[in-house]
């Protein structure tokens, strides 16, 4: 609703992550989506799971949050999946009416 901050939630990650084994199988047309938003100034964040891993990047001006594994979790920036990160894991949101807050609750 109009200058209201807003988020977008998708499952598969929008941008690269820095992981061969995950990028591999990013969003198609990913294009699409950031076309899309950038026509849409009130989203402040893109949230993804899928990646396995923690991850927070701003591309276009909007934060890329990834939502970490609740069953196993990689270390980042791997050529293949590799264990290490505390699992279970999930990423909390708390949106209000300037924008959102963010963080990690593991296991």
């Amino acid at each position: 609703e109009g200058d209201r901050p807003a988020g977008v939630f998708v499952h598969h990650q929008p941008t690269p992550v820095g992981a061969a084994w995950i990028d591999k199988v990013g969003m198609r047309a990913a294009e699409r989506l950031w076309a899309r938003i950038g026509k849409l100034p009130s989203v402040r964040f893109i949230a993804f799971g899928h990646v396995h891993q923690r991850f927070r990047q701003q591309v276009e001006g909007v934060e890329c949050l990834a939502c970490p594994s609740t069953a196993a979790n990689s270390l980042p920036a791997t050529a293949r999946f590799t264990a290490g990160e505390t699992t279970p894991m999930a990423r909390w949101f708390e949106l209000n009416e300037t924008g959102f807050r963010s963080g990690y609750l593991a296991a």
